[in-house]
């Protein structure tokens, strides 16, 4: 990474928010490429905890792209690069990361959340990619976001909406309900407090 230290990608505990989330809804692909992928470019690929948090507590709930490549029998998708454009062509929610897998998901219509913290040209460019050039690819809905709490609150608005948010973990609820939600278990310690004191 020519700027230093990885920026734009989904903090371990963002990754264990959204797997809590959208298991329940959705089948679950996670695609980051590692060394032994594709072919090396120099640029290094770095740890960053994801596949662990999947091996330690997804495992059973998660697919792992490039462990689909590897399980693929029939020669229409034996090679990497036609497994990912099969898969992207029947899957209409995405959230990617600033950078190509942004450009191809962005590529097969339905919604595309883009985490995009910092760098890259796609916020400052004068022809506004985002706005201008991803939306013409496949006329997808293109959404990109700056902060992890704004990447929660659109997959919340737009890929759970119809979920009860009783039914979500409360990674993924408004805080306005987290925070309702503890001073409802304060009110009910305080109430455990007395009763004890009564009885006692």
């Amino acid at each position: 990474n020519r700027f230093g230290p990885p920026v734009n990608f989904l903090p371990v505990h963002v990754l264990k928010c959204l797997f809590e989330s959208l298991i329940p809804y959705y089948t679950v692909i996670y695609s980051r490429p590692r060394s032994g992928d594709f072919v090396g470019d120099d640029q290094g690929i770095g740890d960053l905890q994801d596949y662990q948090l999947i091996e330690n507590e997804f495992k059973d709930n998660v697919t792992i792209f490039s462990e689909l490549v590897k399980k693929a029998n029939t020669t229409k998708y034996r090679d990497y690069n036609s497994l990912q454009l099969h898969i992207h062509s029947i899957t209409q929610r995405f959230i990617s990361v600033q950078g190509g897998s942004s450009y191809l998901s962005s590529s097969f219509g339905g919604t595309n959340i883009i985490f995009h913290r910092k760098y890259g040209g796609e916020w400052s460019h004068k022809y506004q990619p985002y706005t201008k050039l991803f939306p013409k690819l496949s006329r997808a809905r293109i959404m990109p976001v700056k902060r992890c709490g704004t990447l929660l609150k659109r997959v919340r608005e737009h890929y759970l909406a119809d979920v009860p948010s009783n039914n979500l973990p409360n990674c993924m609820r408004p805080m306005e309900e987290q925070l309702e939600q503890l001073k409802e278990k304060e009110e009910d310690k305080d109430k455990d407090k007395e009763e004890d004191k009564e009885a006692g």
